[in-house]
């Protein structure tokens, strides 16, 4: 993934300028690769455990993100939504049968700080 703050500062030094919009395509491409990256992880932890998919209806979503993949880990059940284009990732998945149990992102990744060990601090 590229270092986009290095990436600014360099081209600030060296004159460069970047339009509004290239900045733009620039941040959203490095955000796009950093969900590709994480799903790459999330889709190993599926083939771990138990898990499925199911599609969400959230307001206000857009509709490319209602993806969601449900693991169920020794820890208690986490999930993550993905978009459109990584649906591969999780295409060989059977579907989610069981029910989203409410936690958070914040619960999410302090159960797994825990299950792997650590205390988050």
């Amino acid at each position: 993934m590229q270092n986009v703050g290095y990436m600014f500062h360099h081209q600030k030094e060296s004159g460069d300028s970047m339009s509004a919009q290239q900045d733009v395509e620039m941040l959203q491409n490095t955000k796009d690769q950093g969900y590709k990256e994480r799903n790459i992880l999330v889709a190993l932890l599926a083939r771990l455990y138990p898990s499925g998919i199911k599609k969400t209806d959230i307001e206000g979503w857009d509709e490319a993100w209602h993806n969601c993949v449900y693991i169920d880990l020794p820890c208690g059940q986490a999930s993550w939504h993905y978009h459109d284009n990584d649906a591969w990732m999780f295409a060989h998945l059977p579907p989610y049968l069981g029910e989203y149990d409410g936690h958070t992102t914040e619960e999410k990744y302090s159960k797994i700080l825990r299950m792997i060990g650590l205390s988050g601090e």
